[in-house]
């Protein structure tokens, strides 16, 4: 998977390798390398023979693959490794950096790691192939494979294909694969959530909700900002403008101060863990401290199922024949579907939805503007 990167005419060659005239040459890789090879005398590149094509393709002859492997030290055919490895290396460390350097959300990395059990169970003992041309004859994982389990795990696919992809540009970069089998894999198309939540809903879960929790909804409610901005807050991020919140791409943004962050920020003092400490957070779980991602979600389905209980115990009486119907239910709401309440609701008092949130217009428009339409008719 890859968006915007240039290719070569012949990829399939191994690391290092590069025609040169009718000639194969190996040359070091990395810039290190070359300078390792220089200070110990050794030449620049190393001729591996002519070139011979199959096909219109450039490939290596069995001969000019054993001299490769000795030369830059790649693992033969017999000890490739597994896809399994190549996750290990992923989860190491480069999962909590991006490509470009800066360092991933934590909401990613969360989501990231509560996909590896699915990966390692489907994929996790399968043999990578060290080329594309092994993974032809059938010596290593294809991208076949790979487009039919993002295929059957619906919405899934695009984090389970993300992943898989990063781990081989870990095995690449580790020199323990040249080929990368999710180039040719197609991504599935992300839909927009059209969740719309309710204003019942939201009122139900407040009633059952701890007074941390609905906190945390109602801060959510009039800022807009993520369950992440929120959940990091503490009390030195207040001053006398408003509350300083760090959004996504690691910026700050100050929250002015209305009379309901005020309420807010008073009930948030007034809980029995909440403390006076600048480093405290400012919506302190049971035991004082700052909801993780992962307890959070947590805690959030426990709301929610307990608002269900509650609501299908209660029923709804028919006032004819008094009978009890089975009650109402909140199904499929996500937390971040209240961002779109936030656009929703500041559209409907004259300000700019996307302005609230942070987004760009389009961005905007298209995940966020959910509440349904509402037409007067002609006559």
């Amino acid at each position: 998977m890859r968006v915007g990167r240039k290719r070569t005419k012949d990829q399939q060659l191994p690391l290092g390798v590069r025609p040169i005239g009718k000639r194969l040459f190996w040359q070091p890789p990395t810039a290190r390398e070359r300078a390792e090879r220089k200070k110990n005398g050794l030449p620049a590149s190393v001729p591996l023979g002519p070139i011979v094509r199959v096909r219109g393709r450039i490939e290596l002859t069995k001969a000019q693959r054993l001299k490769w492997a000795e030369i830059s030290g790649f693992r033969d055919a017999e000890s490739a490794g597994t896809v399994g490895e190549l996750l290990t290396l992923f989860y190491a460390g480069p999962v909590l950096t991006a490509r470009n350097g800066k360092p991933r959300s934590a909401n990613t990395v969360q989501q990231y790691r509560w996909r590896e059990a699915a990966l390692r169970k489907r994929f996790g003992s399968s043999k990578y192939g060290r080329t594309e041309a092994d993974v032809a004859r059938g010596n290593g994982l294809g991208a076949g494979l790979i487009q039919q389990f993002i295929s059957e795990s619906g919405s899934l696919g695009r984090a389970y294909l993300a992943i898989l992809d990063h781990a081989f540009d870990c095995g690449i970069l580790a020199n323990l694969t040249t080929y990368n089998p999710c180039d040719k894999v197609i991504a599935p198309a992300g839909n927009a959530r059209t969740r719309e939540p309710l204003e019942w809903e939201l009122e139900c879960l407040a009633v059952l909700a701890t007074p941390v929790i609905e906190l945390i909804l109602d801060c959510k409610a009039i800022s807009g900002y993520r369950i992440s901005e929120v959940l990091r807050v503490h009390r030195r991020d207040m001053n006398a403008e408003g509350i300083r919140f760090k959004v996504k791409g690691g910026k700050w943004e100050t929250l002015l101060w209305s009379p309901g962050l005020r309420d807010l920020v008073e009930r948030a003092e007034a809980l029995p863990t909440a403390s006076r400490f600048p480093a405290s957070p400012l919506f302190p779980h049971s035991r004082g401290k700052a909801y993780s991602y992962a307890g959070w979600h947590s805690a959030w389905r426990d709301v929610k199922d307990r608002t269900n209980a509650a609501l299908a115990a209660g029923g709804i009486m028919d006032p004819d024949t008094l009978a009890i119907a089975p009650g109402l239910s909140i199904e499929d709401l996500h937390v971040h579907d209240v961002r779109s309440k936030v656009h929703d609701d500041a559209e409907a008092m004259g300000r700019e939805g996307h302005e609230q949130l942070g987004n760009t217009e389009r961005v905007a428009d298209k995940h966020y503007a959910r509440r349904e339409k509402r037409r007067t008719p002609l006559r």
